[in-house]
């Protein structure tokens, strides 16, 4: 994503601040573009190894389940 930097030299006051909030909201809109996380990011298996990427939830739900199951056969609350 392009950051926009829009320039306005005229006297209007109003202007010249909508200018600077659309350039404020750009560089924000493209650090949250470059910064965020994809859904194609994520690891949907519990083999992996890698330790800098985000599990995906139902990996997360699969796992708790498994946890709650050794609980209860466990007989731990």
């Amino acid at each position: 994503m392009q950051q926009i930097n829009i320039l306005y030299n005229g006297s209007s006051k109003i202007l010249k601040r909508l200018c600077q909030s659309i350039n404020s909201l750009s560089g924000d809109l493209k650090d949250i573009s470059e910064n965020s996380v994809k859904k194609d990011d994520c690891v949907n298996n519990c083999t992996s190894t890698a330790t800098d990427v985000p599990l995906a939830a139902a990996q997360g739900k699969a796992l708790q389940e498994q946890i709650n199951a050794i609980k209860e056969q466990l007989n731990i609350t």
